[in-house]
């Protein structure tokens, strides 16, 4: 297992072997499609030492290319990462490149993994959503956000960048996780199909909620708390459910990516039990309702810090979002026969399509309007029974979308699965 195995004995183990016996490296010369080992999953439970092709590159010593452009402890100015790229240094077997110090493996890793993504990002629908190549920050500092310092990742909406800080834990370094760098990457679609354009139609109402761990942080906003009015009680609780659909889709896109359900697990062991995607049969149709939201809301005004513990709470608003999905993919590859990737490319569609609908939705929130927490599971039960929808609605399918739908309906508007009256199965009104 890789976590087992320190980075630097890995790369002392790579340098080692190689120095004495390999040709004089031409890493200025490559270009294009590069073959360069790198440690990636292998499977769900396993990390290994793997040869990948690293594709588009324009200049190894950088690895700089059509998918990324790397910045060392990056500043910012006019929406743009500045400061100089880390020089990689490689050395070449008869066939591949092999990475022999920290920086490069973590740049051909993150390089790997992004044109991965953006492959996915086609598949799914959001292929000219971002533009490519990325910039990705590494050995990022972090001044004024203690949770940010170190030992994390974020998108950075304003520069449009991932960013990697240090990594001081003995788990596997946050920049090698494939599931990671799935979930960061999801966040700057969520930012540009959902965010942005909401933003720019009502700055003042939806400020500050590109990432619940921007990295701009929220500290005004939350002194706020002490003393909350109607329309600020909604905004909180507006931003706790948009932060937490933002947390749990990044997640669900991790799996989608790595098809492993505890990809957190690896860097961040402590966060496998509430983060797990994998889903008990009496977690299936519960999520975090209205009610409970407005009471996290209500709670933190209380003690020294108001505020304090939404951020974490929208991970668990968002969990039940992301396992939702993931057993909706299983559940379709398994009645309808079909390979899970394939599930995952419809469900991926629906993804990017729930996006779309949820900036229009935001457009109509004001003053004291909440959003509903039941119109995320509403929007894929109405995808999917949709006549041209690709998706095959089967009885076990129907009673999972219907044991959400129900969560919050009254007693005189529950659902029920039924044949229409072409005998096609659809979800309908409880007689």
């Amino acid at each position: 297992m890789f976590n087992e195995i320190k980075i630097s004995a890995f790369l002392l183990i790579l340098s080692a072997s190689l120095f004495s016996c390999a040709p004089k490296s031409k890493v200025a010369e490559a270009n294009g499609d590069v073959s360069v080992q790198i440690a990636s999953n292998s499977s769900s439970s396993e990390y290994s030492v793997q040869v990948v092709t690293l594709k588009g590159i324009t200049d190894l010593k950088e690895v700089a290319g059509a998918f990324a452009k790397f910045f060392y402890s990056p500043g910012a100015s006019g929406g743009k990462l500045t400061g100089s790229a880390p020089k990689a240094h490689f050395m070449r077997t008869t066939s591949f490149f092999v990475p022999i110090d920290y920086i490069s493996l973590q740049m051909a890793t993150v390089y790997y993994h992004l044109q991965n993504l953006a492959e996915i990002d086609t598949l799914s629908g959001a292929g000219g959503v971002n533009q490519w190549p990325r910039s990705v920050g590494i050995d990022t500092q972090v001044i004024n956000n203690p949770s940010l310092k170190e030992n994390n990742a974020f998108y950075n909406g304003e520069t449009d960048s991932m960013m990697f800080v240090p990594f001081t834990m003995s788990g596997l370094p946050i920049v090698i996780n494939g599931g990671v760098i799935a979930h960061e990457h999801f966040h700057s679609l969520f930012y540009k199909l959902v965010i942005k354009p909401a933003f720019e139609k009502n700055k003042q109402k939806w400020l500050g909620v590109a990432s619940i761990h921007n990295a701009n942080g929220d500290s005004e906003f939350f002194k706020m708390l002490r003393s909350l009015d109607v329309n600020q009680k909604a905004e909180f609780y507006n931003r706790t459910l948009i932060g937490g659909i933002n947390e749990g889709l990044a997640d669900y896109w991790g799996w989608n990516y790595t098809n492993d359900p505890d990809f957190i697990n690896w860097s961040v062991p402590e966060a496998k039990s509430s983060r797990t995607l994998t889903m008990g049969d009496s977690q299936v149709g519960s999520y975090q309702t209205k009610e409970a939201i407005l009471i996290q809301v209500e709670q933190s005004q209380q003690g020294d810090e108001p505020g304090a513990g939404l951020g974490s709470y929208a991970y668990e608003v968002g969990t039940s979002h992301a396992r939702f999905l993931r057993q909706l993919v299983l559940l379709q590859a398994e009645e309808n026969k079909i390979e899970v990737t394939d599930a995952k490319a419809l469900v991926g569609n629906m993804v990017i399509n729930y996006l779309k609908a949820f900036e229009k939705q935001l457009e109509t929130i004001k003053g004291a309007d909440l959003i509903p927490t039941n119109e995320f599971f509403n929007f894929f039960a109405q995808e999917m029974t949709k006549t041209d929808s690709k998706f095959k609605l089967t009885d076990k399918s129907c009673k999972y979308l219907v044991s959400y739908l129900n969560q919050e309906s009254p007693a005189n508007k529950l659902k029920t699965c039924g044949n229409n009256a072409l005998g096609q199965l659809t979800i309908q009104e409880a007689k």
